[in-house]
């Protein structure tokens, strides 16, 4: 006996699948993707067969089908019985029953992340935002890192068209956008840490020390920072790194760190620190790069 079944999709078209190893849950949709018999959990990187990916719902529903199935095929051989047995000296009736067996339906969960794997356009949905992806099982550490990082030039070009006349505002707005640049930096060396040197990997931020990281990446692996941008450009990433640092943990205002730090002798403590908008795309433009290069070499 041969059985056909519809598995329900959500309303975006994707369907549920749940990791054998991890129990995490997701969504692929079908028709796009890769043509391909195995899949990868996006949370624990495991590759299997897509016959193991079934949810627990979806098992239920199909055994439900099974059931119902066999249900029909029992009340008709047993109709069958029933009908010739009339005129024996023993006589049964069959429960119909049998043959309107429930099915269990169910739906799908929504999830945070809607996504689109680059390399092999399958779409997915995750309630992370860093996966693999179920097809191809490629990492979107780096189209998470530069979409983000799209986001905030975007953010930038607007900040250059507001017409607002309050100062401070428009300094807390752009400092906002200072900030998360280096932030999100720093989320990529996170999903990079298993790949980074054990002096580095140890560190709970490894990529907010610019000049760090580049010391311990020189003396252990073939990759130089520096010597991709440059050593002045590095230099100033390095001093707008530090920027950040007093941004965040001290209103924006000077202090000795700062200071001793960045070499910047006529600044005077208590001073605050007032960012510029060239200064915001230029830590924009060379983290990217930076971020670029980095996820290459640890590919």
């Amino acid at each position: 006996m041969e059985l056909q079944f519809e598995v329900f999709t959500d309303e975006n078209g994707m369907y549920g699948r749940e990791c054998p190893e991890c129990e995490g849950y997701f969504k692929v949709k079908g028709g796009t993707g890769l043509d391909t018999d195995l899949m990868t959990c996006p949370y624990c990187d495991i590759r299997s067969s897509t016959d193991e990916f079934f949810t627990n719902a979806q098992v239920e529903y199909i055994q439900s089908i099974v059931v119902n199935e066999i249900g029909k095929l029992i009340h008709k051989s047993f109709r069958t019985l029933e009908r010739g047995n009339k005129k024996g000296f023993v006589t049964f009736k069959v429960n119909d029953r049998l043959k309107r067996l429930p099915l269990k339906h169910y739906s799908e969960h929504q999830l945070q992340t809607n996504t689109k794997c680059d390399k092999c356009k399958l779409e997915y949905a995750i309630f992370s935002v860093f996966s693999y992806c179920p097809d191809c099982g490629e990492s979107n550490t780096f189209q998470v890192f530069k979409k983000s990082l799209d986001s905030l030039k975007k953010q930038l070009e607007a900040f250059t068209n507001l017409e607002i006349e309050d100062k401070d505002f428009l300094q807390e707005v752009l400092e906002g956008i200072f900030k998360n640049i280096v932030s999100k930096f720093d989320g990529l060396g996170k999903q990079l840490k298993d790949k980074l040197p054990s002096t580095l990997a140890k560190k709970r931020s490894p990529f907010q020390n610019l000049f760090i990281l580049n010391k311990e990446l020189t003396n252990h692996t073939d990759i130089d920072l520096e010597g991709l941008v440059g050593e002045d450009t590095f230099r100033e990433v390095i001093r707008l790194f530090q920027v950040r640092h007093i941004l965040e943990h001290n209103y924006g205002q000077i202090d000795e760190e700062y200071i001793e730090k960045t070499g910047e002798g006529f600044r005077k403590i208590g001073e605050r620190y007032l960012i510029l908008v060239k200064e915001t795309s230029f830590l924009l433009d060379t983290t990217e790069r930076l971020g670029e290069y980095l996820y290459s070499k640890f590919q």
